[in-house]
């Protein structure tokens, strides 16, 4: 069982993706465990009789069994509920969820499945059943003898479950052989407006029979919350199946757009005091009138925790307009952060570093690297991307082109394209920006190819050191035209060749129609696990940039360098 939570996405049955063979059944026949329940035969129960404190019990029923046998089915329950008379214990709320019976069909005891809770304060959000038949904890006990906790605390959870009409949802999906999605959500839609809670998880190794095989829910009210009555309606289990269903990781951040709209960018990936650090763009909203930077952990590269923001300061002068597209390296027993301010005039790159991950120190001599206006480039630098190579430390970044450059009658600023800077090694150093000088000063490293996939733009290098030779992942083309990602190497950081094996074509392809990434695959961020292996993290979406959503791909090397490895769902 994974315990480590991923990213919130909404627990809808659509993804985005076609559906076909859907299908959807009432959930009818209720029993309560005080016996408080009327309208039991259809599948608009009410829970409690309006007395005091009368729904506080718990409810369940079986439905015709659905099996989850090919990548891409799922199963979903939804309804809605009429919350009247909320008193007592909120912290807990409802519990609620899908189950296999596990043999019990009549005890509401011993049941495998998965969990949900509608708490009002971080903590376990999802319970994964274990099958034990105690006698005594139902289905929806978070009692450690019939339960384990899905820590899914990366969620939306906004507001107090009171009085009012709520949405609920719980989705599984049998996403990779052996692999399921877990998605829920409860939200308030009248009285109840102020209240979302939402959560998200991939269980990789999850308890035999559960993750293929459902035929039973139930509802539970929990750690004291006692209302007078609780009026379901709609209630029903559905199966379709999903030909184009998002990968295990698929990382959105809503803590600046809301549920609707997650949206994380430029990814950049480390290991960092025993987790995986995963740092990232988000953009204006929440009060934030500038972009910012998400902060996500891990502990299996799969399921990511947002752990922190690191929002603009307007006592420093460069980010009073936000920031964005980070750059993650281990410098010094430290995470040093390389961004860029956002928008500037001309954007420039600056500089934090943190001993624990979450709490960063800026550079007092921000901005650390401004690009000089020259023969190629109009001064803006965005995108850093820092590597030690030999006795050097090198800073990639992307730029915009001079006027007429790289051909004459070029516009200035219409060209993205890449130039570096370097410095020496140094022990115990923050490289302030004083140590940093430009490189190429007359021509770009790399400039995109207009006649091929690459269009006018070359941005967010990324770069990696195998076998003696540096390989850039890059991005081609700009945002949504697609996007996709490239390969080149060097052996001196400084002159940059297409990787022949790729015959002019990218690296990473946008998906095709109906697929999560459609729009593009782009912005590359490269890394390499303590064990040696290599993985491609990258930002992606379907709608022209209305959500935007990471995910990545393992890779494989030989004398023809990277490969993306088939066989890895990632």
């Amino acid at each position: 069982m994974k315990l480590p939570s991923r990213s919130v996405l909404a627990a809808t049955l659509l993804f985005g993706p076609a559906l076909a063979n859907l299908s959807a059944a009432p959930v009818t026949g209720w029993t309560a465990g005080n016996g408080l329940i009327s309208n039991a035969s259809t599948n608009a129960p009410t829970l409690g009789n309006g007395s005091a404190n009368s729904a506080t019990t718990i409810m369940y029923a079986n439905f015709p069994a659905i099996t989850l046998s090919q990548i891409g089915d799922q199963i979903v329950l939804s309804g809605s509920m009429q919350v009247t008379g909320s008193a007592g214990n909120q912290a807990l709320g409802i519990r609620f969820g899908l189950f296999n019976r596990n043999g019990n069909t009549t005890t509401p005891y011993g049941w495998l499945g998965y969990t949900a809770m509608t708490p009002t304060a971080p903590g376990a959000y999802m319970y994964e059943r274990n099958g034990v038949n105690n006698g005594v904890n139902d289905f929806g006990s978070s009692n450690a003898a019939v339960s384990s906790p899905l820590a899914a605390s990366e969620q939306t959870l906004e507001g107090a479950l009171g009085d009012g009409t709520y949405a609920f949802n719980e989705t599984i999906s049998l996403v990779a052989t052996g692999e399921v999605r877990v998605a829920f959500s409860v939200t308030g839609t009248t009285g109840g407006a102020g209240y979302t809670c939402a959560g998200n998880i991939v269980d990789v190794s999850p308890m035999a029979g559960h993750a293929t095989v459902f035929n039973a829910t139930g509802f539970a009210l929990a750690g004291g919350y006692a209302p007078d009555k609780i009026v379901f309606s709609g209630i029903q289990a559905s199966f379709a199946h999903v030909a184009n269903l998002p990968p295990p990781m698929f990382f959105g951040d809503t803590s600046r757009l809301g549920l609707s709209r997650p949206f994380a960018k430029d990814p950049s990936v480390v290991q960092f005091l025993g987790k995986y650090w995963m740092y990232y763009s988000v953009p204006p909203g929440a009060g934030f009138s500038g972009w910012g930077l998400g902060i996500a952990q891990s502990t299996d590269l799969l399921n990511w925790v947002v752990v922190g923001h690191i929002n603009e300061n307007v006592t420093y002068p460069e980010e009073s307009g936000g920031m964005a597209a980070p750059c993650a390296k281990i410098i010094n027993n430290k995470i040093h952060l390389y961004y860029q301010s956002y928008p500037g005039n001309p954007a420039k790159i600056l500089h934090a570093w943190s001993t624990d991950g979450l709490t960063f120190t800026r550079d007092p001599g921000n901005p650390m690297f401004a690009a000089p206006a020259n023969a190629w480039s109009n001064g803006r630098a965005i995108d850093a991307e820092v590597f030690p190579f030999n006795s050097r430390l090198y800073l990639a970044y992307a730029s915009r082109n001079a006027q007429n450059y790289p051909t004459g009658g070029a516009a200035a600023g219409t060209i993205q394209l890449l130039g570096v800077a370097f410095t020496s090694l140094q022990t115990n150093s923050d490289y302030p920006r004083a140590l940093w000088t430009n490189y190429n000063n007359t021509a770009s490293i790399l400039q995109p190819n207009a006649s091929t996939w690459e269009k006018t733009c070359i941005e967010a290098p990324s770069v990696i050191l195998q076998s003696s030779k540096l390989y850039m992942f890059y991005a081609g083309a700009f945002n949504n035209s697609p996007q996709q990602i490239g390969v080149a190497t060097s052996t001196d950081a400084v002159t940059w060749t297409r990787l022949p094996a790729l015959n002019g074509q990218p690296f990473l392809a946008n998906g095709a129609a109906g697929h999560w990434n459609s729009s593009e695959s782009g912005h590359p961020g490269i890394f390499q696990d303590s064990n040696g292996q290599t993985y491609l993290f990258f930002q992606g979406n379907n709608d022209n940039g209305n959500t935007w959503h990471l995910s990545k791909k393992r890779l494989t090397w030989d004398a023809n360098g990277p490969h993306i490895d088939p066989t890895f769902e990632n």
